[in-house]
């Protein structure tokens, strides 16, 4: 469409109306994640709600704990795992270097933010609980105070494999995003491992994987900012 110099509608198209859209999608993305926080926990506030339930459903099936398949899962959370995944794309590929870094710094964080959680919050792991007794939904709850020598069995919030899963294997699945569907599979079924084998509640592996995927997105924006700075020094 032709805009006559005259027209009302030419100072709709000018630069100075380019500024209020990009501020106004910066606040409708603003908006969302505020959404997705705000679900985000209440999810993992009605999960904590349901963990006991839930445990006790599976305790009906005691051999599901040794299946082989979720030690292969279980293994897919470690950090050797995805390590040596972000190895082979270094070698390998043209942005190994991005990759690399996103990779190193997301499992960094989401290392250290597991390990200040577990030293705060202490909750006791769920193989440790008799659920034939009907325990009540906040068993195995037992306060909020900094211990950084707590022992392993009373570190159960948040789940530490859930959140390098997470971390790790959705930063490449945004550089692969043909294979992201696969690599969502595999954080996912780390995370679901660590309950299904006794380790962790199901908000536990919720949490580290909320713990994991902002880590990741952390991880790729530090990442991109500091090979720009690299780029432009002499």
């Amino acid at each position: 469409m032709t805009i006559h110099p005259s027209d009302p509608l030419r100072d709709l198209h000018s630069p100075q109306f380019e500024p209020r859209a990009a501020n106004s999608s910066d606040a409708r993305a603003l908006a969302l994640r505020v959404l997705l926080l705000a679900a985000s926990i209440l999810a993992l506030l009605l999960l904590i709600r349901l963990d006991v339930p839930i445990m006790r459903r599976l305790s009906a099936y005691p051999a599901m704990a040794s299946a082989p398949p979720l030690d292969l899962l279980r293994i897919l959370g470690e950090y050797r795992v995805p390590t040596i995944a972000c190895i082979l794309a270094f070698g390998l590929d043209r942005r190994g270097l991005r990759i690399g870094a996103a990779t190193l710094i997301a499992s960094l964080l989401a290392l250290l933010a597991v390990q200040i959680v577990k030293d705060l919050i202490d909750r006791e792991r769920p193989f440790r609980i008799d659920f034939a007794a009907n325990p009540p939904w906040n068993i195995g709850w037992h306060g909020f105070w900094w211990d950084a020598t707590r022992r392993a069995s009373f570190e159960a919030f948040p789940s530490g494999h859930s959140a390098a899963a997470f971390a790790v294997w959705l930063t490449l699945a945004t550089f692969y995003p043909r294979a992201a569907p696969l690599l969502a599979a595999l954080a996912v079924g780390a995370a679901c491992s660590r309950f299904l084998q006794w380790q962790h509640w199901p908000s536990d592996c919720l949490a580290g994987a909320l713990i994991g995927i902002g880590c990741a997105r952390i991880g790729l924006r530090a990442s991109a900012r500091l090979l720009e700075s690299r780029q432009r020094s002499p």
